[in-house]
């Protein structure tokens, strides 16, 4: 593969990561304001984790690869410290997920945690596609 094949790999693979991420987010701002049942959040997220992890799969993949054409510059080692922290906070919102129980509608939804995630989510992220576009020829 060229590098031009891993930067397209790249370009690729963030529309579908941080478009499910927006996608599930906005799911949850829709909750939020009760226009959505927690329920309906619940199973987006069925849909959109699988394209979230295929997306941060292929940046992964695709940074690695350029890895192989160029050194190692801190752009790229910036952007693998940001993959590193989204893919830690990937597994955390998927430990939170599975601790809900959602047939007790008593229980109360850890809201802190999951606001802390998604901004850690949403800054990763927007960082992440700042650094790639701007550095991108």
């Amino acid at each position: 593969m060229t590098p031009l094949l891993f930067q397209a790999l790249i370009f690729i693979s963030c529309i579908i990561g941080y478009g499910a991420v927006v996608t599930i987010d906005t799911a949850g701002l829709f909750w939020l304001f009760k226009k959505r049942s927690m329920d309906f959040v619940y199973s987006m997220t069925g849909i959109t984790q699988p394209l979230i992890w295929l997306g941060w799969s292929g940046i992964v993949v695709g940074l690695l690869g350029t890895l192989s054409f160029t050194p190692l510059t801190p752009l790229i080692t910036y952007q693998l410290i940001l993959l590193g922290i989204l893919g830690l906070n990937g597994i955390f919102l998927q430990i939170t997920k599975k601790k809900l129980n959602l047939t007790n509608p008593n229980q109360k939804l850890p809201l802190f945690s999951m606001f802390l995630a998604t901004f850690i989510s949403q800054t990763s992220w927007i960082t992440f596609l700042l650094l790639q576009f701007t550095s991108t020829p």
